[in-house]
């Protein structure tokens, strides 16, 4: 079914501005079929991993409009919503009611933010799954998200290697323990946060080598439970120490001021 209109999210564009040209044209025009028409045009693979976790917003919406229709569809057919009993004494609802049914109390505003149902609490229940075995031993508890997300594995380590091309180390493949490590991460706070992480480690000097030691940091470190949350709560925002390191090169710069200055005065003398 096509659609005159859909939702663009503002989350898309941060996540694809830092993208050449001609890849985010590709995104764009992609994000505008599939979300009108529901045609999937053939992607590069640099491309295909940012639309890939864009098509899942689109998805969302589109259930919810298709929803909306057959709604509409179904009292229609029933003669338009069911009149009350007594117009003149309408009963007042005990709950709430909601577009999609009632809501669970208390209810929050909806704000329209993509990344409202990103995160999820370590201690949240109902997003972990216990599974028991027949003698009834608890297995390990796993976060359920998104446990049919399908991520372009390929399409990522392109991604990296050109965002971060000449920065940090590029990575050659992704095997079975970072494909776990990645998995776990979108499971915990959404597929936005690869590309807000990564962005937030392209504007971090101290990631990209800039402190006493010239550690960078690499792309397992980068996914690694805490730092993966140190990295998304801002804590490398922008990080430089004052370190041996920083104030050498500070005393260096006003050195090679002094000699500057110094040299020029004394041509004027000369």
């Amino acid at each position: 079914m096509e659609r005159n209109s859909f939702i663009f999210y503002k989350g898309w564009r941060e996540a694809i501005k830092d993208l050449p040209d001609d890849v985010r044209l590709e995104i764009y025009e992609s994000i505008i079929e599939y979300a009108t028409t529901g045609n999937l045009r053939g992607l590069k693979p640099m491309a295909n991993i940012a639309f890939n976790f864009i098509k899942i917003d689109i998805d969302r919406d589109t259930e919810k409009y298709m929803s909306i229709v057959e709604r509409n569809k179904s009292n229609g057919s029933k003669g338009g919503r069911p009149k009350s009993e007594n117009p003149k004494e309408p009963k007042e609802p005990t709950k709430l009611t909601g577009l999609f049914g009632n809501p669970k109390e208390p209810t929050k505003p909806d704000n329209d933010n993509e990344y409202d149902n990103d995160y999820v609490d370590d201690n949240d229940s109902h997003l972990k799954k216990k599974e028991t075995s027949p003698k009834g031993e608890s297995k390990k508890d796993e976060l359920s998200l998104f446990p049919e997300e399908k991520i372009d594995w390929g399409g990522l380590m392109d991604y990296f290697n050109s965002t971060f091309k000449g920065k940090l180390p590029a990575i050659k493949s992704i095997d079975a323990k970072r494909k776990k490590a990645i998995k776990a991460r979108v499971a915990q706070y959404g597929k936005q946060a690869i590309f807000d992480v990564f962005q937030l480690v392209l504007d971090s000097p101290f990631l990209l080598g800039q402190n006493d030691k010239n550690w960078r940091c690499t792309f397992d470190w980068i996914f690694l439970p805490t730092k993966f949350t140190n990295i998304l709560e801002g804590n490398y925002n922008g990080k430089r120490t004052d370190t041996a390191a920083t104030r050498r090169e500070s005393v260096s710069s006003l050195t090679d001021l002094a000699e500057e200055l110094l040299q020029s005065s004394m041509s004027k003398e000369g």
